[in-house]
């Protein structure tokens, strides 16, 4: 007799069922749901596209060949099969049914293993599918081969409700272009497998999601979305993929239709992770060719908090937004708004970071709404930006801790490209090779922040290279090639050489230092700076933010504390068309320093003086060629100024220029 989930009528339980050749459908299972309805069953294969329909546990179930059928195994939490074998693939079957190629349960598997599950144009078809709603959870799923999503909604799939405790596929993920194609989805623990993740063009499609689904039966996995009846994203443990985390492509939109904008694809998603290993690389993917095409969020891992990551390759954004990233969801937890801080633990990249054409893409970003640190970063390669606003990115908000990148720091072209960011301390960085702006800013262009560190104090920060800022063709800049902080600078050292240029100098500043409320004594923003080899068109700043209030001509920031102070600043060869400020302004019509218009700022700290303890230039320290040129080493209060083996006279009179090399270059006591 035929019954549904919610009507029992009077079957029978089965014994051991063995058939050589092909099975079409099978019913069985009696009022006592929790005796087994099917002691074993072993067959060839299950091909047809009928409905099989179980009451109750099914102890063993052995398929030699293929299952194309839809079976669903109920009698609430018995609704279970202890162990499952397909050796050939659960998949759809080839008209294309919904529901074809299904085993559908309202219990739990306790152990299966199947070749491949290959999904089909039919909704549901091709996958290992718990109800919904009930605790439906896996114990162990193991295949062999791959799991392939198709055209139809959470094709090629595996769903639970409240966990998979542990998933190993040999070959990859693939996801297709229907909503939830190729996806694994439900709380994950352990979760292995041998190939790569590949998103296809559906919605959430080739992508790890660590989520309870809604009782419809269909996920919602987009970090983004807010409001009541989402589902509940959930902690990952242990996750491994042998090959790359790939991003897919926005579908292509019909002909005088509204162009598809699919999201998540090539995702692994969780509130949180003990670890994640990426054996090949972390890759973004690409938008559409109809407007509106923009494949949002894709080759991601968005996991709020990650005891270590590891990627064996590089990270590359993509033309999509969100492409190729490391990043928080915005629903950490429960059905609406949670936002919980991030925290990454040890994050190792043995590759490039380069961000691509789409904003947000080719980053780790512990950032946001959400707050984050990360504790340790290695890349091995190169920080790139590119032509999306924010790619090529590192930032942890609230804190970087140890920061390694062994090749150069390079801008792009729109703002925030090639940067390191913390509005908290940068502990402890090294750049083993260079950090440059980029130099194709045009007239049409703006950019803020293009090769960039700013941090909210900066403990150590180590450059083995050069420092260079960007140039630009009648557009605007600010902050190119710049080091800054917010708060104090406590140890910088440049190996190589520091070269700006007349529109666009290297800025190095700090805004304050720590001020003790009891013992007002000193405000010493910037500690020490050694540059190694020549210096020219360089700003050292103590006492200006990083706020640009506009990127026209020379941004020099905001000036905050008239207070600050200059501890030792060392150049390994010569200085030239350079100014090193403690606590003053510019000139405020031409915007030069070391002119007698040069004021003190006029925020200060109690009755602290801004200075500047020593200054060692090795070479020669001049100004520039331009007559209408100047510049200054400016503070209240000068100590040692020693240029080319000789020290020069500090005893001035405040507001009183002293040539320093006999055309534009001046020391200068400000009042």
């Amino acid at each position: 007799a035929n019954f549904t989930k919610n009507q029992v009528t009077g079957n029978i339980d089965l014994g051991h069922i063995t058939i050589e050749g092909n099975l079409g459908q099978i019913y069985a299972g009696d009022n006592i749901v929790s005796t087994p309805a099917i002691a074993s069953l072993n067959v060839q294969s299950m091909t047809t596209a009928a409905e099989s329909e179980i009451l109750g546990p099914i102890a063993n179930m052995h398929l030699s060949g293929d299952f194309n059928a839809y079976m669903d195994v109920i009698g609430y939490q018995f609704g279970t099969v202890s162990h499952l074998y397909i050796g050939g693939s659960l998949a759809a079957d080839s008209a294309g049914d919904s529901y074809s190629g299904t085993i559908e349960f309202t219990g739990h598997i306790g152990s299966a293993t199947i070749g491949n599950i290959v999904g089909g144009s039919g909704n549901n078809s091709g996958e290992l599918l718990g109800d919904a709603n009930f605790s439906t959870y896996i114990n162990s799923l193991h295949v062999t081969g791959s799991i392939t999503g198709s055209g139809g909604a959470q094709s090629g799939s595996v769903t639970s409700e409240i966990l998979i405790n542990k998933v190993m596929v040999d070959g990859s993920l693939y996801g297709g272009a229907g909503l939830d194609s190729g996806v694994i989805a439900a709380p994950l623990r352990t979760v292995v497998i041998g190939g790569g993740i590949n998103g296809g063009s559906g919605v959430d499609s080739g992508s790890l999601l660590s989520l309870i689904v809604t009782s419809s039966g269909s996920q919602q996995s987009d970090p983004q979305l807010t409001g009541s009846g989402i589902s509940v994203f959930q902690p990952i443990g242990a996750v491994k993929i042998g090959g790359d985390v790939t991003g897919g492509i926005a579908g292509t939109a019909a002909s005088g239709s509204t162009a598809a904008t699919p999201g998540n694809t090539g995702i692994i998603l969780a509130t949180s992770a003990k670890s994640i290993v990426v054996s090949g690389s972390l890759v973004g993917g690409t938008a559409g060719t109809a407007a509106g095409e923009t494949a949002d969020t894709s080759g991601a891992i968005l996991v709020n908090s990650i005891n270590s990551l590891t990627i064996g390759g590089g990270i590359t954004g993509g033309s999509g937004p969100h492409s190729g990233i490391v990043s928080g969801t915005a629903l950490a937890s429960g059905g609406s708004d949670v936002l919980t801080p991030m925290k990454y633990g040890s994050i190792v990249v043995n590759g490039d970071i380069a961000g691509g054409s789409g904003n947000v893409s080719g980053a780790i970003l512990a950032d946001g709404l959400f707050s984050g640190s990360i504790k340790s970063i290695y890349v091995s390669g190169n920080l790139t930006g590119s032509s999306g606003t924010q790619s090529g990115m590192i930032e942890g908000s609230t804190g970087l801790g140890s920061l390694v990148i062994g090749g150069n720091v390079t801008g792009g072209s729109a703002n925030s490209t090639g940067e390191i960011l913390s509005s908290s301390t940068i502990a402890s960085a090294i750049i083993r090779g260079n950090l440059t702006g980029d130099a194709s800013i045009n007239s049409a262009t703006v950019v803020n922040g293009s090769g960039y560190i700013q941090g909210g104090q900066i403990t150590s920060l180590n450059i083995h290279g050069n420092v260079t800022s960007g140039s630009n063709s009648g557009g605007q800049i600010a902050n190119s090639g710049a080091i800054r902080s917010t708060g104090a600078i406590d140890a910088l050292t440049i190996g190589g050489q520091v070269t700006g240029n007349s529109s666009n100098p290297v800025i190095i500043s700090a805004a304050n230092g720590v001020v003790n409320a009891k013992h007002l004594t000193s405000d010493l923003a910037i500690h020490n700076i050694a540059i190694g080899q020549a210096a020219a068109y360089l700003d050292i700043l103590a006492g200006y933010t990083p706020t640009v209030s506009n990127t026209s001509g020379i941004a020099l920031g905001t000036p905050v504390d008239g207070s600050a102070q200059i501890g030792t600043v060392t150049f390994g060869a010569t200085l030239s068309a350079s100014n090193i400020v403690a606590g003053a302004e510019p000139d405020p019509t031409t915007g030069n320093f070391g002119t007698a218009t040069n004021i003190s700022i006029p925020s200060k700290v109690g009755d602290l003086h801004s200075s500047i303890a020593s200054i060692i230039v090795t070479g020669a320290a001049t100004g520039d060629s331009v007559p209408t040129d100047s510049f200054g080493i400016v503070a209240e209060n000068l100590g040692s100024v020693i240029v080319n083996g000789v020290s020069l006279p500090t005893n001035l009179s405040p507001g009183a220029p002293e040539s320093v090399d006999g055309s534009n270059l001046y020391l200068l006591e400000v009042t």
